[in-house]
């Protein structure tokens, strides 16, 4: 189980550092298209910072 925790670990840090990079871009550096290529297919339904909450309550009734 403790592999278990700390893998989905990883993932809130990896997510964490995606949302701080997702917040922190300037979007104005790109042109159109480059904007729809990175913002149309967002595979997720929720706000990154959402997920990154989700995760960490998922983890937390996992250690219960």
């Amino acid at each position: 189980m403790e592999k278990f925790i700390k893998n989905i670990d990883g993932c809130i840090d990896s997510m964490t550092e995606l949302n701080k990079a997702w917040k922190n871009t300037d979007w104005n550096q790109y042109d159109e298209d480059q904007f729809e290529k990175i913002t149309e297919n967002y595979p997720f339904h929720k706000d990154l910072a959402e997920i990154i909450q989700d995760l960490i309550k998922w983890k937390e009734k996992i250690k219960e």
